[in-house]
């Protein structure tokens, strides 16, 4: 099947995304956008989430571990309470459950009520907004993206430490890193970028929540270690029990093997205790997909065994004053010398609309056309 274009509808605007198929295959490289940032979630989200072993038994080791005669704070429980209810089994004290999409709060309320009746409370809002009446010991926040913190994790824990955790307590997941190294989009999907036709929805809502395009964050699924062309590097380090969040600094990447690059690829090492098994999502399929970034630069890169991709990493807040901002600025440094300047960026919003390679492949050249034809049926959940 050859690809098609969609209409796109935010706001007033109209815009077109290029769909390659009816569905993905997840055993083939795709493209979805990162979600969790906004928040959307639906049932398909919910799923995933749920049937993600792997993420799953990381998780729940901690909590086992340290759940027992604890008062409990999970941020982020969704409708499922799948982490109240591990800790309630584990034998906590008291379990207090935050839910941000009133939808999903109430469902939790009544997954409450029926699975674990007296023993945990749900409170509908944010966690950042809400008073509870005591402080917990133990501090499970899911809030984890595809780039680590790029859901507001380490803002959302501070405030937590300061308003409703007693002195010591414990969070899971204990430790977070982001991970970097190149890849070659083009490479990967040599038919060009491309949605599929059930990923549409998700692209729309993403341009809904942050009212108007822009450059938005896209995923890599159905692709492992085989599809990095350097060495590894550390984009953020999130240590939520030392209170050490490192989102800035030195990215240097060796080449591996020779070929052309045209952007980063960011994924998560995460620990949920100290001392536990890590999650590298990389290695295993998980929910987290890795984020791709593509590089602005003026020229193709192609690189070396042993050439060098320098970058300066900058991550400030939004202007919202919770999700981050994430840039690269640097140098393509060649084994003979040659230099090449280089910068990329993956924002929360408010960026330009077309400005990447990939976004003026996926995206097409034609501005958004207003007025909005809004026909679209079926939206994915979206915090109001």
């Amino acid at each position: 099947m050859g690809s098609e274009w969609e209409t796109l509808v935010a706001g007033d605007r109209e815009a077109r995304v290029k769909v390659t198929g009816p569905v993905l295959d997840p055993d083939q490289p795709y493209l979805f956008p990162s979600v969790g940032e906004y928040p959307i979630y639906d049932s398909f989200i919910y799923h995933a989430m749920l049937a993600d072993q792997h993420r799953n038994e990381v998780f729940r080791e901690a909590i086992v571990r340290q759940a027992p005669g604890a008062t409990v704070l999970e941020i982020g429980c969704g409708p499922d309470l799948l982490w109240s209810l591990c800790a309630a089994d584990a034998g906590a004290d008291r379990v207090v459950a935050i839910e941000s999409l009133d939808d999903s709060a109430r469902r939790a309320e009544e997954m409450a009520r029926d699975r674990a009746p007296g023993r945990i409370s749900v409170m509908a809002g944010l966690s950042t907004e809400v008073t509870l009446a005591e402080r917990a010991g133990l501090c499970i926040a899911e809030v984890v993206g595809c780039i680590g913190g790029s859901e507001g994790i380490a803002w959302v824990i501070e405030d937590a430490r300061r308003r409703h955790l007693s002195p010591g307590a414990r969070v899971v997941p204990h430790r977070v890193r982001t991970l970097a190294a190149t890849v070659c989009l083009a490479d990967l999907m040599p038919d060009g970028p491309g949605v599929p036709e059930s990923v549409v929805p998700y692209v729309e809502s993403v341009f809904r929540a942050a009212d108007g395009f822009f450059d938005l964050r896209m995923c890599v699924g159905g692709i492992g270690y085989e599809g990095i062309r350097s060495t590894t590097g550390e984009v953020e380090d999130l240590r939520f029990n030392d209170g050490d969040f490192r989102q800035s600094g030195e990215l240097r990447l060796t080449a591996t093997r020779p070929g052309r690059v045209d952007g980063l690829l960011l994924w998560l090492d995460l620990q949920g205790r100290c001392g536990g098994e890590r999650l590298d999502t990389l290695a295993t399929r998980t929910n987290w997909l890795p984020v791709y970034v593509p590089l602005l630069v003026g020229e193709q890169v192609a690189l070396d065994p042993d050439d060098v991709i320098e970058l300066q990493v900058s991550c400030e807040l939004s202007a919202d004053g919770v999700h981050p901002d994430y840039r690269f600025t640097g140098t393509v440094r060649h084994a003979d010398g040659r230099r090449i300047p280089v910068t990329a960026e993956s924002l929360y919003g408010g960026s330009a609309f077309r400005q990447s390679p990939l976004h003026k492949a996926l995206f097409g050249a034609a501005e958004p056309a207003g007025p909005a034809r809004d026909s679209r049926a079926g939206q994915p959940a979206v915090r109001p």
